[in-house]
């Protein structure tokens, strides 16, 4: 991976935190034969994985990860889950919610060590994940959103290179650094939109990462990602107002 990249883990907590992590694994002996280990790290890249259509294959669920942490400068706890699943010989991890920085590594080691790799270049490594489109960073004008924007390893790819000084955090670069040390070949897709978790969940937003298809030997399945965008974008009915 290029020197020029910057992977940021963030900001180093420099009390301890206290923290409080749990991790199930329901069937470990489903992960032989994975070939490729997708993250997804956002909402949008969820839904995506949701969608996927990998022959006939079905998806099972083999294991769950959950961390808890209790920042000193924050009023409440910060939790993060991550649903890990078994798809052909895909391996999907799904997750939401926020996790410390120094917490990453170990979460994408646990990831690691129960695929059990022993040949790297037989494994992929991918991370899906979204950015704010006002972060983006570029001497050129900004392309309409969503678009998407690549960082790779020892591997070929058709998406547009990340350009500089646009920076990574959290888990997608924990996953990339760790994929990099044990010898994988890996690509980090980031996709820089309008939306927030405070906005509705578009189609286009799921379709953006469509070009990363080719990898995982996949297809989308376009009636789920319209039905996924519905059922996400639903009003909660303890949020109407009557009057």
């Amino acid at each position: 991976m290029s020197s020029n990249y910057h992977f940021d883990f963030g900001e180093f907590e420099t009390d301890e935190t206290p923290r409080t992590s749990e991790w199930n694994v329901l069937c470990p002996e489903c992960v032989d034969g994975v070939g490729v280990v997708v993250f997804g790290c956002c909402k949008a890249s969820s839904s995506f994985l949701d969608s996927l259509c990998v022959e006939d294959k079905e998806k099972v669920v083999v294991g769950s990860i959950e961390v808890t942490s209790f920042p000193l400068s924050r009023a409440s706890s910060v939790s993060f889950k991550m649903e890990v699943c078994t798809q052909g010989n895909l391996l999907l991890c799904k997750s939401s919610g926020e996790l410390q920085a120094n917490d990453t590594r170990p979460l994408v080691e646990k990831v690691f060590n129960m695929c059990n790799i022993t040949s790297p270049e037989s494994v992929t490594i991918i991370a899906l994940t979204t950015s704010p489109a006002q972060y983006f960073q570029s001497v050129e004008d900004t392309p309409s959103t969503p678009f998407l924007r690549s960082v790779v390893h020892s591997m070929e790819s058709d998406i547009t290179p990340l350009e500089m000084p646009n920076a990574i955090q959290g888990v997608p670069a924990a996953a990339l650094g760790e994929a990099k040390w044990r010898g994988c070949s890996s690509v980090l897709c980031i996709s820089y939109s309008d939306y927030s978790p405070h906005q509705q969940l578009g189609v286009d937003d799921v379709n953006v990462f469509k070009p990363i298809l080719p990898l995982l030997n996949a297809t989308l399945d376009e009636k789920k990602v319209n039905s996924l965008c519905s059922s996400s974008n639903s009003r909660p009915k303890d949020m109407l107002l009557y009057t």
